[in-house]
């Protein structure tokens, strides 16, 4: 099992559902979900700036691959709020 922070031992097939409980509480760590929820964006960001750095010139009108890129990239940033009704 492999956590952002930390690494446990290869899980055994044979492991009860108690023993699976305990190794999942000491490898995973309270930062996980933040630095995930950080990094996350930052990726985005960066393969966004790299697409639109490669983007070249069309003949199409309105700039149709810059608006389909910002698209993309606006709907990449949406967070969840929270759970659905």
């Amino acid at each position: 099992m492999v956590c952002p922070t930390a690494v446990a031992s290869p899980v055994p097939a044979d492991i009860s559902p108690e023993q699976l409980d305990d190794l999942i509480r000491a490898t995973a760590q309270p930062w996980d979900i933040p630095l995930v929820a950080m990094l996350g964006p930052i990726a985005a960001a960066v393969s966004s700036a790299v697409a639109l750095r490669r983007l070249r010139g069309t003949t199409t009108p309105y700039a149709l691959p810059a608006a389909l890129a910002a698209r993309a990239a606006a709907s990449t940033s949406r967070m969840p709020a929270g759970p659905r009704s």
